[in-house]
């Protein structure tokens, strides 16, 4: 039946719905099988499956189709019908246009946070909506007009719906690594406190030994490998939150070099390593045994929990293509397992920044480690997801950072 589509209910409403959906998996995910699966298969899994699909309207396949039908014209003044309160017939023709979509089939009847009092309106079918305009006219020009007319009010909601859900469907991965890592920081809490207690914990019994991730209908979703069950203590993680706290306050240190540059100009990596670990260490509070952030060969900056790098940054001079794909494999000797987060730092005394900002994709994609490259909100940085040198389950996240700095003076 044809009716007014983009009104029924607020898109606002079925994203929110959607979005606790999604935390809730994420939270029903159980202690076993969150520590021990592959972290950016399941963010695959989970994107994929919450993934709101757009409106796709395929106006190069119409097709129409012509019957004959009874309509009632009392309401026609041009015509002298004595008694209008009863339906007066004519027979005449129904003209129906089938549009093929694809796409979410609940979004037509959505309203957007953008929206008209003038609604479209079409029977809308599992593949297909279906327009259907009676007349008793032969007027092909009208029938063209009416039906092109509805059909172009039809796409300026679909866009508009589809901005929306765009917006949704961009926060999804970054949405989505956030709230595994907040699960598993829950779980560590959890652990935590049982190991203070100090009593043996308690075997579970019937723990299943294979975790597969399951079957979504109506989406093809990639299938999560198995993954053995492992009886390993969870890994101290640095959460994302405190990572890309640490990456602002690196990022504003390096914008204060930009601006003070007598200070900076003949600073060497291992010396801008050392003004780096200066600030850090004023800002952030570690264990009570020693510094949060520290340093191991001539230009790391770590963070050790458990003689074990939880965070890895590396300071280089741009020197070109090789040294950052060297850099990258030297990072990945320092990784231990999966979850440690990484950045290179790179300083560029050259000119052309911008060609050197152009480069970094690039040459980050080409190395045999690279995963994918992932959101990540900053103008001369980037964020990837990389595996570890000796294990593809193990992953591991690179910032990098650059940051034009000043030209020693004298030198070209």
């Amino acid at each position: 039946m044809q009716e007014h589509l983009f009104y029924k209910y607020d898109l606002s409403n079925v994203i929110l719905e959607q979005d606790k959906k999604l935390s809730i998996e994420i939270q029903s995910l159980s202690q076993d099988y969150i520590f021990n699966s592959d972290e950016s298969k399941l963010v695959e899994y989970f994107v994929s499956k919450y993934t709101i699909d757009p409106i796709i309207l395929d106006k190069d396949n119409v097709t129409i189709d012509q019957s004959e039908v009874d309509i009632d014209v009392r309401n026609d003044r041009t015509r002298d019908i004595r008694d209008r309160s009863k339906p007066c017939y004519f027979k005449g023709n129904r003209i129906t246009f089938f549009i093929p979509y694809s796409g979410d089939k609940i979004l037509f009847f959505c309203r957007a946070s953008t929206f008209s009092s003038l609604l479209p309106s079409a029977d809308v079918r599992e593949t297909e909506i279906v327009y259907s305009i009676d007349t008793i006219e032969y007027d092909e020009s009208k029938i063209k007009s009416d039906y092109q007319h509805n059909v172009a009010n039809i796409l300026q909601h679909i866009e508009w719906v589809n901005n929306d859900v765009q917006r949704f469907n961009n926060s999804l991965e970054a949405k989505v690594y956030s709230q595994i890592h907040q699960r598993k920081e829950k779980l560590n809490h959890n652990l935590s406190l049982i190991n203070k207690l100090g009593y043996p914990l308690r075997r579970r019994e019937n723990i299943p030994q294979t975790y597969t991730v399951p079957t979504v209908k109506k989406k093809i979703i990639p299938s999560l490998p198995t993954i053995k069950h492992k009886n390993l203590p969870p890994e101290p993680i640095l959460d994302n939150l405190a990572y890309d706290s640490i990456l602002t306050t690196i990022t504003n240190m390096s914008l204060t070099m930009e601006r003070s540059p007598k200070t900076f100009a003949k600073l060497k990596e291992e010396e801008l390593r050392d003004h780096f670990l200066i600030v850090l260490n004023s800002q952030f509070e570690g264990d009570a045994s020693g510094e949060t952030f520290n340093y191991e060969g001539k230009t790391d900056i770590l963070i050790r929990v458990n003689n074990k790098n939880i965070f890895i940054a590396e300071c280089k001079i741009w020197k070109g293509e090789q040294v950052l794909l060297d850099t990258i494999t030297q990072l990945l000797g320092y990784v231990s397992w999966r979850d440690t987060k990484t950045a290179i730092l790179i300083f560029n005394k050259n000119k052309e920044f911008t060609k050197v900002l152009n480069q970094i994709v690039k040459i980050v994609e080409s190395h045999p480690n690279h995963i994918k490259k992932i959101k990540y909100d900053n103008d001369t940085g980037f964020r990837f997801i990389l595996h570890h040198r000796d294990d593809k389950e193990k992953e591991l996240i690179l910032t990098i950072l650059l940051f034009n700095i000043p030209i020693e003076s004298g030198k070209p």
